[in-house]
Formats: C-alpha cells, structure tokens, sequence
C-alpha cells in the first residue's frame, strides 16, 4: 500500500455524480524493453524499475492525495473521498516474453486474447466498485524484461483528460525527481453559483425532467460480448470525411470532423448489425461524450482535475440511422449535437443536478439493447504522455476484457502517433458477427 501523508476531504462537484458507482477508468500498458536504448548502455539499470515507481508514486500522492483516499456518501446522497486508504500496488511475473502475446496492428484485434492475470488486481465488477480502491496498480514483468502495468481509477475521481493528466505527472516524476506537477482541484468551478442557480430556477421549464440523467441500474448480467479493436487508418478516414462532404448539401452544416464522420459510420454500422438481429423498439440514442472545459464560460484550467464531461445525446428512429447514403447527413446531426452543448445549456444541467432531491438516481442513463456510447481519447496523447522510461511510449494500450459495456466505443490514438484511430468497441457477439460480416463496414479502406 502506498499512502498519502494527507488527509484533506474533498468535495464531488454536480458532474461527478452524474458518471455513477459503476464506472471506471480500467486499461493495460505493454511496455517493450527492446524499445528502450538505455538497456543495452548500462545492462545494470532495471527497466521500468518497481522501486522506483513506487517512490514516483508516493511523490504523485502530495499533488493528487484523494486517490489514496475512500468514497463517503453523504445525507443527501452525494459523493465526497475522504481520509487515506492507500494505492494498492501489486508488483507480479509472468512466465512468458511480451513477444508471445498478441499485440500487433494485425493480432491484438480481440482483447480476450490476453491472459487475465496480466490484467488488473481486481477483475471488473459491476455491483460494487464503489468499494474498490480509488486507484490500483498492477506492475507485471515479463521474462524479457518487458512490462505490463495495469491501473484503474474510477470515474469518479476524474474523466479521461484528468486520468490522463495524472498518469502524465506521474511519469513526469518517474523521469525527473525534481518535477513539480500543477494541479487544480477546484470542483467549485463545475457547480453553479448561487446567482446561477436562482436565475436557472426562473426558467420556466427548469423543472422538467430530464431522462437523460435519470440512472437506472446497470444490469450486470449483461449477454456475453466480445470486445475488438479496429484500426481506422489515416488514408481509410481521409476517404470517409470526403464522402461525408460531398453530401452536406443536403444538411444545414458546412462542415464536419473526422469524427463526426466516424461516429457516424459507426453508428450506421453498429445499428444495421444489430437490426439484423431482431428487436422491438424502434428508436435508437447515439451518445457522444463531450468535454466541457472550454465550453463553458469561463473556460476550465486545463489541468483541472475532475471530471468536466456531459453526454451530448442524439435520439433517432433507427430506419434513419440505417439509411444508405446518409453519412454526411448523420455525420451533421451528430455534429449539431454536439455543438448544441453550450456553456448555458451546461449550467443549466449542473444547476438541475443540484436541486435534485436524490442524487443517486442521477446519473447518466445507457441502454445496451440499442444505444451507442462514443467516448474520444485519439487526441489527448495516452501514448507519448504514458512514458516512464526516456523515449519508450506503450507499445500497445487495451482494456480488460469485459470492462466495457456492450454498446460502447473508446476512439483511441495509435502506437504510430499519426492520423490512424483505433476503435475498441463491445457488442453481443451475433451483433460483432453481422458487423464483421458487412463488407461496406470497411469499403473505404
């Protein structure tokens, strides 16, 4: 256990609550020892050394000392971590070399093809994360000298950008002793002010319900999925967006990102494969989560710790979404979406989730059987920023098999660190078949 010295509370701010106890940030880092050309200049230093990441981890623990702390529900329902638990920090062998593993573009496509105890300390768990440890390490070396390192924070505690900025510092210190991280942990910045909340609370529809945030339980009986990885080149998604362009005349939008473009293409995809196999409801929600930190007003710091994300939801009948020749059509709603995400619209949201009676029901809603959950991680640097050694970035970065909701995507960034984006999306294996089995899934390759 690696503790804290602190023991200052903190308290959740509104769009903490909202990601709810199921969620975390699980992933595995493959670090490869041949990469590293201090290796062979000194054969006495170890790479990756557990020492040292430990000592590096004690120091990460005076700037950011509520991962080492323990969630505490309040009367009223919300969130606040407090005390010092510790950071588990679990140092494991293994007795294979990194080379036997499946981690090529080409081969680590199904994420079940790695052994589980290279995985996590704790495998996934949907009923009670919330009774883990905040963050958990797991250092796993291989017979080559390679390094597996698996890390979990829950969600909680911060989104994407805030993970990553902390294991960004936490290299940072691995490298350079001397490194003085500069961390804002202000929640107050994502909770209305008083005069805020008055002025919302005279809008006349600031009552109404907003079933986008009315969290139902996760069903942790999910159908066995599979989780995969496709690699979208550079080339292959320049192709797409130009076809998207070449139809927004037939939109209000001028113009649409790459991802908007993808999203969108693999919304059609992922609906039309699951139309196939059957079902009753004929509507559909694309859900694209969204930063928000410089949408609103004033903008965030950017190292703001925390979570700064709300979900911009589109809800459409599915025949629309399946329809041929519509990709510069989806592509723009998506993008109008998103857009629509307004500083105004934001507060707005955080003021609601404020005065809500029972902040446990309220958390963002997800249903596996027909939605799509699109998150983007492709431009915020997980791998150069993942570098403990000098110059040796992951090889390779995946989830924990069965850590991700069937219906959900990550657009991640490759090992190439050009325009490529790696899409790790879980569906019910009949619905991965229908997708695979659909040449047009890849007609722009």
């Amino acid at each position: 256990m690696i503790n804290s010295s602190s023991t200052e509370s903190f308290i959740l701010s509104s769009n903490d609550w909202i990601l709810g106890p199921y969620f975390t940030h699980r992933y595995v880092y493959f670090y490869d020892i041949k990469q590293w050309s201090k290796y062979e200049q000194d054969s006495n230093e170890m790479f990756m050394n557990v020492e040292h990441l430990k000592t590096s981890l004690k120091k990460l623990l005076e700037y950011y000392p509520m991962i080492a702390g323990r969630f505490k529900c309040q009367a009223d329902n919300t969130m606040m971590i407090e005390g010092d638990d510790g950071v588990p920090f679990v140092s494991a062998s293994t007795n294979i070399a990194l080379t036997d593993l499946p981690l090529s573009s080409k081969e680590y496509s199904c994420i079940s093809d790695h052994p589980e105890s290279l995985q996590l300390i704790n495998p996934p768990d949907y009923i009670k994360p919330i009774e883990q440890p905040l963050f958990q390490i797991q250092h796993t070396r291989f017979t080559c000298g390679s390094v597996a390192l698996g890390i979990h924070l829950h969600h909680y505690v911060a989104d994407a950008q805030g993970y990553i900025q902390l294991i960004r510092d936490w290299a940072q210190l691995y490298k350079n002793p001397s490194f003085r991280p500069v961390v804002c942990h202000d929640r107050s910045l994502m909770m209305p002010t008083t005069a805020q909340l008055n002025q919302m609370k005279c809008r006349p529809d600031f009552d109404k319900p907003k079933p986008e945030f009315m969290g139902q339980t996760i069903d942790p009986h999910q159908p066995p999925s599979t989780l995969k990885i496709f690699r979208f080149g550079a080339d292959e998604l320049k192709k797409m967006k130009i076809a998207a362009t070449e139809q927004l005349t037939k939109s209000d939008v001028a113009f649409v990102s790459t991802f908007d473009v993808l999203s969108a293409h693999l919304a059609h995809h992922v609906t039309l494969a699951r139309h196939k196999c059957g079902g009753t409801t004929n509507i559909a929600q694309i859900n694209i989560v969204t930063n928000t930190r410089t949408r609103i007003n004033p903008p965030l710091p950017q190292n703001y710790f925390g979570n700064a994300i709300l979900s911009s939801s589109l809800e459409l009948e599915i025949e629309k979404i399946i329809c041929e020749d519509n990709l510069g059509l989806l592509s723009s709603k998506i993008h109008q979406t998103i857009e629509e995400k307004t500083s105004d619209r934001i507060q707005e949201t955080l003021a609601w989730i404020v005065v809500q009676p029972d902040k446990s029901k309220i958390w963002a809603t997800f249903q596996w059987q027909r939605d799509l959950l699109i998150t983007a991680w492709n431009k915020m640097g997980q791998y150069i920023n993942f570098a403990f050694e000098l110059d040796v970035a992951p090889k390779r970065i995946t989830k924990p098999f069965g850590d991700i909701l069937v219906g959900s995507a990550y657009f991640f960034a490759t090992e190439t660190n050009d325009e490529s984006i790696d899409v790790m999306l879980s569906l019910t294996q009949e619905q991965m078949n229908n997708l695979e089995g659909n040449q047009k899934f890849r007609s722009y390759q």
